[in-house]
């Protein structure tokens, strides 16, 4: 009764974004809060479409993968603003911080962008693999997956090693993928399968100090999962970045329904434009409940292993 009433009542005043890596024909799209493809938006230099965020002053960016660079839209129309900034290499995760500056996953490393005006801070954290998908907690510690060695390692909120916080966990052997709080436990996506399959079909679950939970979701409904957000209806959604599907989840794990259909290929990452959502300038809070009850839900992209996928 409860995940029927919440899959009836969960549209909201707003849009979608998301963000695929399809070779340039559209790598960015922009959904109804019913789930209603609205358009398919040009290019404009956007090539494999990675990590997408919603910015301090309302607009959406987009890491571009192939221009090694993050994009400025406008979360209204879609229209194309500008090149916010130039990663060092090919970008992936991107979320802005508690310190609202932009925060860009790129290869071994996360830079570190001013919020306002795309200038290169300098790298924030490093020793990384190749960086998968990004997170904040309410301490403003940053959560970093590995898309290649599968581990998820800790740094404090001046970018320094505190710990390797997951790591040797099975399901995760190919990659990890996004990373997303769901109150203070961390949520992993399992996008790669494992002694198997091609592509997973778990959400992990470890609790403040790196113990494994039980999953938060381990179905059929999830094939490939990777980029995650919890939406401004509270529910959280998943994409399966190779079945170009959105599913949806009460956050307790409980399963919605199928949101998104026949969606682009290789999807990678949802943002979530509310209405009645603060105004520019307001700075975002990074701890993704905060996030939705704001009405700014922001996800960051996995960044695959293998650059033909």
């Amino acid at each position: 009764m409860l995940v029927s009433a919440l899959a009836s009542s969960s549209v909201f005043a707003g849009s979608i974004f998301i963000t695929s890596r399809d070779f340039g024909s559209a790598d960015l799209y922009q959904y109804s809060s019913s789930g209603s493809l609205l358009q398919s938006l040009p290019g404009n230099g956007l090539n494999n479409g990675q990590g997408i965020a919603v910015g301090p002053n309302g607009n959406i960016f987009v890491a571009n993968e192939s221009g090694a660079n993050v994009l400025q839209y406008n979360a209204t129309t879609g229209a194309f603003i500008s090149t916010f900034a130039t990663t060092a290499a090919f970008p992936g995760p991107i979320l802005f911080g508690p310190d609202a500056n932009l925060y860009v996953g790129a290869g071994n490393s996360v830079q570190r962008f001013n919020g306002l005006t795309g200038a290169l801070i300098g790298t924030f954290a490093s020793g990384l693999n190749s960086a998968s998908g990004m997170a904040f907690d309410a301490s403003g510690n940053l959560f970093v997956s590995d898309g290649v060695n599968g581990k998820v390692t800790k740094f404090n909120s001046s970018g320094a090693f505190v710990s390797t916080f997951v790591s040797g966990q099975p399901a995760l052997a190919n990659g990890a993928g996004g990373l997303l709080f769901n109150g203070a436990n961390l949520l992993v996506a399992a996008t790669f399968g494992s002694g198997g399959p091609l592509w997973g079909n778990r959400i992990l679950t470890f609790d403040p100090n790196g113990n494994q939970l039980a999953d938060f979701a381990n179905d059929a409904n999830l094939n490939g999962p990777n980029a995650m957000a919890f939406g401004p209806d509270g529910l959280l959604y998943a994409a399966n970045y190779p079945g170009g599907s959105v599913v949806r989840y009460t956050n307790t794990g409980a399963f919605v329904d199928t949101f998104i259909t026949n969606g682009p290929g290789s999807m990678r990452g949802i943002a979530f434009v509310n209405d009645a959502a603060p105004q520019p300038g307001t700075v975002p809070e990074p701890a993704s409940m905060a996030l939705a009850a704001a009405g700014l839900v922001t996800i960051a992209a996995l960044r695959t292993r293998k650059r033909s996928l």
